[in-house]
């Protein structure tokens, strides 16, 4: 009770209806302070709703604006060598001899353009740059502007005239179907089946690859027994590439059909993954295609029926854990080639 209820000597004396009312004040004041806290709870919430809507719609409004942007560089090679379109005035462009005609206005548009892959039933059909260092392009456009979702590269040790046993092309994988993030596609055993053949050209010559390797692994050897499986040697000759092969294969989700010899050039293709993330921790896991060039006067055809999902493919030892699976290869020897160029 308050002061309002005692006498001189500090007692309290209330009526009946003086504590009913003083109560029910009291009632009031808590019903008050509830709606005062309920009211601020709804506006927090409200804030969040309104925050996460203007989030997602920002993100929606970048990965459209990407999958544009992608069909507009698409647009670079459209030019019908017929119409007499490759004539058109580049101004004071230089173009390296012997390149392409229809990848001349994308040369143009940057002189750092070595290429163009394209990969059937997917949003990949990109130029691809080279740089001196294999950090230029990865938050750079193909116009060299800020963008992280960055440009599709090679790796800047490859020689695309020179006599290089693999060419590697590296991308970024924002989860969203735009840069490289549908080769995680290659994952699945139908998708593999749909589009066993890729297109990668250089700006000199043309040429279609034959997937016969999709594997994951870790660019941290932290997570995997303190091994890094290292798969960018532009060059690898003899024993090191039958080698390098048949780990190729070992690691791979998918048995193919397609064999590799001596003499094939191979494509490798590198983007991130989250398959290796557990609820704690966000792994450094990569997804990687490899393909083998067409031969001269090989069909493009694949047997892709006798193709099977590999159930004991290798994986680095992150992938056992969080699965909670021993690790077969565990004890294994870590294949390293004896000498690189």
């Amino acid at each position: 009770m308050t002061d309002d209820y005692r006498d001189a000597q500090g007692n309290i004396h209330v009526t009946p209806e003086q504590a009913e009312a003083y109560y029910a004040d009291s009632a009031e004041k808590k019903k008050k302070a509830k709606n005062v806290i309920l009211n601020i709870i709804l506006v927090i919430l409200g804030i969040v709703i309104v925050g996460s809507g203007v989030y997602t719609a920002v993100t929606f409004a970048d990965i459209n604006k990407s999958k544009k942007d992608a069909l507009k560089l698409a647009e670079l090679t459209t030019y019908d060598v017929n119409d007499g379109a490759f004539e058109k005035d580049f101004g004071d462009v230089e173009f390296p001899a012997g390149m392409l005609d229809e990848y001349k206005a994308a040369y143009a548009a940057n002189n750092h353009l070595v290429g163009w892959i394209n990969v059937p039933n997917t949003t990949i059909d990109f130029p691809v740059v080279q740089c001196e260092n294999n950090d230029a392009y990865l938050y750079y456009d193909f116009y060299r502007k800020d963008n992280e979702r960055g440009s599709i590269y090679l790796d800047c040790r490859n020689d695309i005239l020179g006599n290089d046993t693999s060419f590697i092309i590296y991308g970024h994988n924002f989860y969203d179907g735009t840069m490289f993030s549908p080769l995680e596609d290659y994952e699945e055993l139908d998708f593999y089946k749909s589009s066993p053949v890729i297109e990668f050209n250089t700006i000199y010559e043309k040429n279609k690859w034959k997937i016969f390797s999709v594997f994951i692994t870790t660019a941290s050897a932290g997570e995997d027994n303190g091994y890094v499986f290292n798969y960018i040697y532009p060059y690898l000759q003899g024993e090191n590439f039958d080698d390098f092969v048949t780990e190729l294969k070992k690691r791979s989700l998918i048995n193919t059909t397609v064999d590799v010899e001596q003499g094939d050039r191979l494509l490798i293709l590198s983007t991130c993954t989250r398959m290796l993330d557990s609820s704690s921790t966000r792994a450094d896991g990569r997804c990687v295609i490899v393909a083998r060039a067409l031969r001269h006067g090989e069909s493009e055809g694949v047997d892709t029926a006798s193709a099977t999902f590999n159930e004991n493919a290798k994986y680095p030892q992150i992938w056992y854990t969080k699965n909670n699976i021993d690790n077969p290869y565990k004890n294994e020897e870590k294949w390293q080639p004896v000498a690189t160029r």
